[in-house]
């Protein structure tokens, strides 16, 4: 099922999460919806890799269990066989994510010239501002299994010179948990927000996953302590025998996959900005040539948004009673928001 229809942006509250890539002085670059699913370390791509690395792990923990040594790449035919092809799947979705930096380029509101502007298909499409409508989409469909999936979109409709449009698709589905709304009509608000009044007037970010850990970062990120975090000593075994060796696990094979995002999303360029979308008061010369790139939220950035207290200790949470703060103050937020 497909339906649209038009928003009317001040009567929804302004909110925008990932879909936005830089909050500029004169520009908002927003990012399309296949760009906004893989750039990012919340990529669907980057929890493949790292589910891959996780089962290679654990086939390696269960065959040195069960045979009593871990499986080596020489011997039978079949083992070589295993392992090359998980090398492949390892390697499959690395494509999809390090071709969208490479090529995508964000839709950019221009609040100085008061255009909207995209670049598809090697041409720049140009809109003014004042003639733009926002369009909500709702597909409603189902897989093969029958699992019901529903996608909210923000649709906006660019002119094209044979009297056809081009459209672009963003991400708006709403998250109910999320601290600011998050849907298409949201968003819609948000980009109005910063258009008619300015970045100083748009809220905060709705926090869902860092763009990048830095390597600074990997060791609060990925620590398996405090072990003990339950109150009730009874969980503490639990936790010891089974929370603990999982949480190794966890560290052992996110870290190198968080490095080689790290890696890729700092030193690959992106596609250079096209000189129509180029503006000086908002854009360094570089991105003309593909030299530069946003700088992105990293994983202390997304505590601070979400105004998380991370546990300290190594056996016990040192600052249980700062942590239980935090997390009541979320749970009143949450409280309020849900009477509104």
């Amino acid at each position: 099922m497909d339906r649209t229809r038009p928003i009317l942006p001040f009567l929804s509250k302004p909110g925008a999460g990932t879909q936005i890539e830089r909050i500029g002085p004169t520009c908002l670059d927003v990012r399309g919806r296949a760009e906004n699913l893989w750039s990012g370390h919340g990529g669907g791509g980057w929890l493949w890799i790292w589910m891959t690395v996780t089962f290679l792990a654990l086939w390696q923990i269960l065959a040195f269990t069960v045979g009593g040594e871990p499986v080596a790449l020489e011997g039978r035919w079949a083992n070589q066989i295993e392992m090359v092809l998980m090398a492949a799947v390892f390697a499959l979705p690395l494509l999809i994510p390090v071709w969208l930096w490479r090529t995508h380029l964000p839709v950019r509101f221009n609040r100085r010239t008061r255009e909207v502007s995209m670049a598809a298909g090697g041409k720049v499409y140009t809109v003014p501002w004042d003639e733009l409508a926002g369009i909500r989409r709702d597909l409603t469909g189902f897989t093969f299994p029958g699992v019901v999936l529903r996608d909210q979109l923000l649709q906006i409709d660019f002119p094209k010179a044979d009297g056809g449009t081009q459209s672009i698709l963003i991400n708006g589905k709403e998250h109910v948990d999320a601290d600011i709304p998050d849907g298409p009509d949201a968003l819609w608000a948000y980009i109005t927000t910063y258009m008619e009044q300015g970045p100083e007037a748009l809220p905060q970010l709705t926090p869902y996953s860092a763009d990048y850990f830095k390597p600074s970062e990997l060791p609060e990120a990925c620590r398996p302590f405090p072990i003990f975090t339950a109150r009730d000593p009874r969980w503490w075994p639990l936790q010891l025998c089974v929370g603990f060796p999982l949480m190794c696990l966890l560290a052992l094979t996110y870290a190198p996959t968080c490095l080689l995002h790290y890696w890729l999303y700092t030193s690959i360029p992106r596609k250079p900005l096209p000189e129509e979308m180029f503006d000086p008061e908002n854009d360094d010369p570089s991105v003309l040539t593909g030299n530069s790139r946003p700088p992105g939220r990293t994983f202390q950035d997304i505590v601070r948004l979400e105004r998380r207290v991370v546990p300290r200790g190594v056996l016990f949470v040192r600052n249980r009673e700062e942590v239980d703060a935090a997390r009541r103050r979320r749970e009143s937020e949450a409280a309020r928001r849900s009477v509104r």
